[in-house]
């Protein structure tokens, strides 16, 4: 984002925005698989939405 843009300097969050809905649901569908291959125990402190 430039320096001049209204929004500059802001955090967006766009995990929900539809646009990018199938790219945040293959990654956590990634995320989710992996963690269950490497038995990470971070995947019972996860919640999938």
């Amino acid at each position: 984002m430039r320096e001049d843009s209204p929004n500059y300097g802001e955090h967006i969050n766009l995990a929900d925005h539809p646009d990018f809905q199938t790219i945040k649901n293959r990654l956590m569908a990634q995320l989710q698989s992996y963690q269950t291959e490497t038995k990470d125990p971070w995947v019972y402190k996860w919640h999938y939405q």
